[in-house]
């Protein structure tokens, strides 16, 4: 079955994608981070988190259930 990725989050802070990268691969949610930061100067640029679309709403559920992946900490896409 082939993965169509999608934009999750986008956000400055690529520790906080990491952090929810972690707890989506633990219920094997595929997840891929871009890091579109600049290299020179690292707080110009976002990188997002992609998920596949088919799991979307499984996603959701586990950002909203985690309390330590509060909406509020990211940003919109």
């Amino acid at each position: 079955m082939q993965i169509h990725w999608i934009v999750f989050l986008s956000d400055t802070n690529i520790t906080r994608l990491v952090m929810l990268q972690n707890l989506l691969e633990e219920h094997d949610i595929p997840v891929q981070i871009l890091n579109k930061t600049d290299s020179v100067y690292p707080t110009l640029g976002e990188s997002e988190l992609y998920i596949d679309e088919s799991r979307l709403s499984e996603a959701m559920e586990l950002m909203k259930s985690n309390p330590e992946s509060n909406e509020s900490d990211f940003s919109d896409n």
